[in-house]
């Protein structure tokens, strides 16, 4: 991923979602991360093992290696948001700043924090209070390879395959129970370890966002290799929030007529629009690439004017 832009990258970062066991630059991405992918139009899923997150859809088995999922709660390529989204700042952990997301997005907190108690750097425990799926998140103090760590729930040891930051369970717990998270690791990374945080997914306020974001949506009426078309209605002022990351090269049409673009989460193209129905186009015009001919044409210049000189002399002496 060494072409793709750095805003992009730091965004997943802030999320927590990446895999220290390589570059800062490389993303470890699947299925357990629904929360994200719903808002950045990620609809289907290949993966090679199965999914506990009931929030996908099995569409089907490809082969002997791979499943087929689908996403049924994501959002078109752009949607209209609150104009809060455009002064959120991401810092905290990646769960906390989801959450910032959807609540400046829709107004509803999606995650509700859960005490987590640290009995030592290896021990930590929480009271199940609730009957809710949760995450789990095992937060670095820096950028740090722990290939080596595994995680115990309850002596039941975890998936890291991917060298997650995220556990997502299915909560299969009693309520008042105590849950036990047991860590190890044999290459030092337990001392890098900020904390363990634990967050409960509240599905109606979730599924409550989503729906409320399906409401004005981007729908995409044509494409061309440099351009789309599309219409949205928004009920009031606000943004429309694109997963397209942010690009000066493009230029955005409202209503046939140029508008300014805004920057949102430091990331993402989107654009202000006032309450009603309007007709966008968004187009690609790299001002480099115009740059670029500059040279071909002062080469393409030099070189007719060098022909016609050599015409020129040739026509000289046979005359």
């Amino acid at each position: 991923m060494s072409t793709v832009k750095k805003d992009l990258i730091n965004f997943f970062i802030n999320l927590d979602v990446g895999n220290h066991s390589y570059t800062k630059n490389t993303i470890s991405y699947d299925a357990r991360y629904h929360l994200i992918s719903s808002l950045l139009n990620v609809k289907y899923y290949i993966e090679t093992q199965s999914q506990e997150n009931n929030y996908y859809e099995f569409i089907y088995r490809a082969d002997d290696n791979y499943e087929v999922y689908k996403n049924p709660y994501s959002l078109n390529i752009g949607y209209m948001v609150d104009e809060k989204i455009l002064d959120t700042k991401l810092d905290s952990n990646g769960l906390e700043n989801i959450n910032k997301i959807y609540k400046d997005m829709s107004g509803n907190d999606v995650l509700e924090k859960v005490d987590v108690e640290k009995i030592d750097d290896y021990n930590y425990k929480f009271i199940n209070s609730k009957n809710d799926n949760f995450y789990v998140l095992i937060k670095l103090k820096s950028w740090y390879s722990y290939s080596d760590l595994t995680v115990n729930i309850n002596e039941e040891e975890q998936d890291n395959s991917n060298h997650a930051f995220y556990y997502f369970l299915k909560n299969k717990y009693d309520e008042d129970e105590e849950i036990n998270i047991l860590l190890n690791a044999n290459d030092g990374t337990i001392e890098d370890i900020e904390g363990v945080y634990v967050y409960y997914i509240n599905d109606e306020k979730f599924e409550e966002s989503i729906n409320k974001l399906k409401e004005n949506q981007l729908i995409i009426t044509s494409i061309k290799s440099d351009k789309f078309k599309g219409t949205v209605t928004s009920d009031e002022d606000g943004v429309l929030f694109t997963s397209i990351p942010y690009d000066k090269d493009l230029i955005v049409y409202v209503d046939g007529k140029k508008q300014d673009t805004v920057k949102v989460l430091d990331t993402f193209l989107g654009v202000k629009l006032n309450k009603g129905a309007h007709e966008i186009t968004i187009k690609y015009r790299p001002k480099t690439l115009y740059i670029s001919f500059i040279p071909s044409i002062i080469s393409l210049t030099l070189l007719w004017g060098y022909l016609k000189l050599i015409k020129k002399r040739k026509l000289k002496e046979e005359s």
